[in-house]
C-alpha cells in the first residue's frame, strides 16, 4: 500500500484535460525539428576538429563528431555529431584537392564547415549537415598552431639544442625511424645498400599519420637514447599532403627531439612545408633519398680527407728519405776526400822527416869521419885504421838502424791511413758518417738558433718600419683631424702666400673632399719664416 507522502505526490500530479494534445515520439521529434529550422534557416559556418572520421571515412554517408577543445589542453568543451551525404562529399572533396596546398578530411584537424543545423527525427538526434569547407582556414590554423609551437621551443631555448651535436665523421650506425614497408622507407634503405658504404642500419617501426605519430616516433627517439648504439637518428616518411606533415606539429614531439642526445635528421618528404619537427631537428632535407645521400656524402668526405692526408704522408716520408740520401751521399763524398787528404799530407810529411833522418845521418857520418881522420894522426896507422873500420861499421850500422826505423814508420803511418781509407770507404763507411751525422746534429741547433735570431733581427726591422710607414699614411693622418688643401693650379697650400683671395681650393679630408673659396687671407707673424 502506498504510504500518505506518496499519496501525497500523486495527488499534486496535473491530470490531462480534453484540450490538451499528447504527441508520439515522432511527432515531438518532427516539432522540434521544426522549430530547429525556423531558429536556423539559413546555412552557417561552424569551427572545430574532426574526431572518429578515419575509421568511417569508407562509407558513402560518413557520420563523424566536431568538437571544440580547451586552448591550453586537449580537453573536449563541448561536441557534436555531423553528417556528410555523398553528393555534399563529393563536392567538398573536389574543393580540397583544388586548393592551393591540398589535403583531405582526416582526424585531429581544425576546420570550418558550412552547414545546417538539423535533428534526426528517428533517433532524436541533434547533427549538422555538411554542405561546404573553408580549406584556407585549415590551413591558416595549422600554421598558427605551428607558430605557436616554436614560440614556445624558443622560449625554452629548445629550437636550436639538436642543432649543436655533432654528427661523427663516419656516421655508419643509422637508427631509422619510419612506417616498414613505405615508399620513404624503401628508398632510404636502399639507397644505402647501393652506396657501397658499410652502413648499418637499426630499424624501428612508428606511424607517420594519423594520432599515433606523436607518441610511436617519441618512444623511438628515447629508445636509441637509452640504448646509445647509433649515431644519428633518421626519421623518413613518403609524400603527402599539408594535414599528413601536420602530425609533426606536435609540441611533445618537437621536445622529445630538440632534447636528444645523438643528432636528429629529418626528410618528411614534404617540398613546400617544414613541420616543427623540421624546424627543430639537427638537419632537415626534403626527401628519404636525399637525407641517405647525406650520410653517404658525409662518409666519403671523410674517405677522401683520409686518402688525401695518406698521400701527404707517402710524400713527405719520400722526401724526407731523399733529403737523408743526398745528406748520406754527400756525407760520404766528403769523408772520402777528407780520407784522400789526410793520406797525401801524411805521406808528404813521412817523406819530409824520411829526407830529414838521411841528412842528419849524413851529417853525423861527416862529423865521425873527421874525427876519426884527426885521430890518425895521433894514433898509429895500424891501430887507427882498425879502429876506423870499426867505427865506420858502427856508423853503418846505426845509419841501417834509422833507416829501417824510419821505413818502419812510415809503413805504420801509411798503413794506418790506408787502414782509415778503406774502413771510411767500404765496411764502417756508416759509423762515420753517423759520427758526421752526430757533429750535424750537435752543429745544427747552433745554426738553427742564429737563422732564428737573424730572422727575428730582421722581422723587428721590418715590424719598425712597418710601423712608422703607417705613422706617415696620408689617410691616417687625415683621420686624426688634419686635411690637405690644393690651390687652383694643384698645389699644395702650406702657406698664405700659396692662395690668393676668391681662389676656388680643394680641402681633402679622411671621407672625401671639400670644394671651397677663399674669402681672405691673413698672415700670422708666429708662421713667418717656416719652410716650405
Amino acid at each position: 500500500m502506498a504510504d500518505a507522502s506518496e499519496l501525497e505526490l500523486i495527488s499534486s500530479m496535473p491530470l490531462q484535460t480534453a484540450d490538451e494534445p499528447t504527441f508520439s515520439v515522432s511527432e515531438l521529434n518532427e516539432l522540434v525539428q521544426s522549430v530547429l529550422h525556423q531558429q536556423f534557416p539559413r546555412q552557417l559556418w561552424v569551427r572545430g576538429e574532426i574526431q572518429d572520421y578515419d575509421r568511417r571515412k569508407d562509407r558513402k554517408t560518413v557520420s563523424f563528431t566536431l568538437a571544440e577543445k580547451s586552448v591550453d589542453s586537449d580537453d573536449v568543451l563541448a561536441s557534436v555529431t555531423a553528417i556528410m551525404f555523398p553528393q555534399d562529399r563529393q563536392v567538398i572533396e573536389t574543393v580540397l584537392r583544388r586548393a592551393e596546398n591540398a589535403f583531405q578530411l582526416q582526424d585531429g584537424i581544425e576546420v570550418r564547415f558550412r552547414v545546417e543545423v538539423d535533428l534526426w527525427v528517428k533517433a532524436g538526434r541533434y547533427q549538422l549537415h555538411v554542405c561546404g569547407v573553408d580549406p584556407t582556414y585549415t590551413l591558416g590554423r595549422m600554421a598558427q598552431n605551428r607558430q605557436r609551437i616554436i614560440e614556445i621551443l624558443t622560449k625554452r631555448g629548445l629550437l636550436d639544442r639538436n642543432k649543436q651535436l655533432t654528427i661523427p665523421l663516419v656516421p655508419l650506425h643509422v637508427g631509422l625511424i619510419a612506417s616498414k614497408g613505405s615508399a620513404g622507407f624503401t628508398d632510404f634503405v636502399t639507397h644505402l645498400e647501393q652506396s657501397g658504404s658499410a652502413f648499418k642500419i637499426q630499424f624501428l617501426h612508428a606511424a607517420m599519420q594519423g594520432s599515433q605519430v606523436e607518441p610511436e616516433v617519441s618512444s623511438a627517439i628515447r629508445h636509441f637514447n637509452r640504448t646509445g648504439s647509433v649515431d644519428v637518428i633518421v626519421i623518413v616518411r613518403g609524400g603527402g599532403g599539408d594535414t599528413d606533415l601536420s602530425w609533426f606539429d606536435r609540441l611533445g614531439l618537437a621536445e622529445t627531439i630538440a632534447t636528444s642526445q645523438l643528432p636528429v635528421l629529418t626528410g618528411l618528404g614534404h617540398t613546400h612545408n617544414v613541420s616543427v619537427a623540421d624546424v627543430v631537428a639537427h638537419a632537415n632535407l626534403k626527401t628519404p633519398t636525399d637525407v641517405a645521400q647525406f650520410l653517404v656524402d658525409r662518409v666519403k668526405a671523410f674517405l677522401e680527407f683520409l686518402s688525401d692526408t695518406l698521400n701527404q704522408l707517402g710524400q713527405g716520408a719520400s722526401d724526407l728519405i731523399h733529403t737523408r740520401q743526398t745528406l748520406v751521399k754527400d756525407g760520404g763524398h766528403a769523408v772520402i776526400e777528407t780520407a784522400q787528404n789526410v793520406v797525401l799530407s801524411s805521406t808528404e810529411w813521412l817523406a819530409g822527416r824520411r829526407r830529414d833522418v838521411v841528412a842528419r845521418s849524413k851529417a853525423v857520418v861527416s862529423e865521425r869521419q873527421q874525427f876519426l881522420r884527426s885521430s890518425l894522426q895521433r894514433f898509429r896507422l895500424e891501430r887507427t885504421q882498425q879502429f876506423l873500420e870499426r867505427e865506420q861499421k858502427l856508423i853503418w850500422k846505426d845509419q841501417r838502424r834509422l833507416v829501417q826505423k824510419l821505413n818502419q814508420l812510415i809503413q805504420q803511418r801509411t798503413g794506418e791511413v790506408i787502414q782509415r781509407t778503406r774502413s771510411c770507404t767500404f765496411p764502417r763507411l756508416t759509423q762515420t758518417l753517423l759520427r758526421e751525422r752526430q757533429w750535424l746534429s750537435t752543429a745544427g741547433p747552433t745554426i738553427r738558433r742564429y737563422t732564428q735570431n737573424t730572422i727575428a733581427t730582421a722581422d723587428l726591422r721590418i715590424k719598425g718600419i712597418s710601423d712608422r710607414a703607417a705613422m706617415l699614411d696620408p689617410i691616417k693622418t687625415l683621420k686624426r683631424g688634419f686635411s690637405i688643401t690644393r690651390n687652383a693650379r694643384g698645389g699644395i697650400v702650406t702657406r698664405v702666400t700659396h692662395v690668393r683671395a676668391r681662389e676656388d681650393v680643394e680641402i681633402q679630408v679622411s671621407d672625401g673632399m671639400i670644394h671651397s673659396q677663399v674669402n681672405s687671407t691673413e698672415l700670422a707673424n708666429d708662421l713667418e719664416g717656416t719652410d716650405e
